[in-house]
């Protein structure tokens, strides 16, 4: 008689089963119990039954059916900020492009690095400062991406991207990728703020020296490529950059992760595979036309 494998069915109702047990597990009596430790044991007992032999129908052994990949969930990215990073928080439409990954947006006017935080004329308050915001965020994270540094002035900027690290390893981040400031442009950024700019810029590129972990990305650069992104003080951005700020991030993840980019440069064409660090890149997206902005 012809065998049949029954591996695959065999499989298919335990991880039924097992989805269905996990819920109930999780869920008792109304509470929720601990469904990390449910899950856990659901997945070695579905990763054992996926290495059992396929049997035929007389119960014969026909050879190894498959050995079961867990996969592994999204990367948590902590995407922590000033008013630059609030353009996204603001152009809320602009978080859909944060793809790949499981996105934390904290993102704050008047933000400070380490100091205490000014008074937000935006948010009409004094926030918490990165430091504090990165080790106030709930649960463990994976990457945390900084863009501030606008309002830390005659400070010193190298230490505090030293207190920065600290805080991101504190929270399990394997990497913190640091965005560069932008020049600003005069006159409504003026002498003194380019200057503390460019400053503040230069003493991250030298952190990376102590910090292997550290990823500057160079937003500087990158910006002075691109058209209709920025406001009138060359720091704050418009709606097309909030995408184009969003797009950039996504970018340099999924270049962490070597995954492919999660967008085209242009409409109807193919995301490159793996994604290649955004700065190194010909040119910028076509923001306008892939986001309609």
């Amino acid at each position: 008689m012809a065998s049949r494998r029954l591996g695959w069915g065999r499989l298919a109702a335990f991880v039924l089963a097992a989805s269905s047990s996990l819920l109930a597990a999780s869920q008792v009596g109304g509470h929720t119990v601990d469904a990390a430790f449910a899950a856990s044991e659901t997945s070695e007992s579905i990763e054992q039954i996926a290495r059992i032999e396929s049997i035929d129908i007389d119960g014969a052994a026909t050879g190894a059916l498959m050995t079961a990949t867990r996969v592994a969930p999204p990367r948590r990215v902590l995407m922590v900020g000033d008013s630059t990073l609030a353009a996204v928080r603001n152009v809320t439409a602009s978080q859909v492009l944060f793809a790949g990954f499981d996105p934390v947006l904290d993102a704050e006017g008047c933000r400070r690095l380490v100091w205490p935080s000014c008074f937000s004329d935006s948010d009409f308050g004094v926030p918490n400062t990165v430091q504090e915001a990165i080790l106030s965020t709930p649960g463990a994270v994976d990457v945390v991406v900084v863009m501030a540094g606008y309002n830390d002035w005659n400070d010193p900027f190298g230490s505090f991207v030293d207190t920065i690290m600290s805080a991101a390893r504190a929270k399990g981040a394997e990497r913190v990728v640091f965005l560069t400031l932008s020049e600003g442009t005069a006159p409504a950024s003026s002498a003194t703020a380019r200057a503390v700019y460019a400053e503040n810029t230069q003493l991250l590129w030298e952190s990376t020296l102590r910090h292997p972990d550290l990823v500057v990305a160079d937003w500087r650069t990158y910006t002075q490529r691109a058209i209709g992104w920025m406001e009138r003080d060359g720091v704050h951005l418009r709606t097309r950059g909030a995408y184009g700020l969003a797009d950039y991030i996504s970018r340099w993840i999924a270049h962490l992760d070597g995954r492919a980019c999660t967008a085209p440069l242009d409409p109807g064409g193919v995301p490159r595979y793996p994604c290649p660090g955004p700065n190194t890149m010909s040119r910028v997206p076509d923001i306008a036309s892939l986001y309609g902005v």
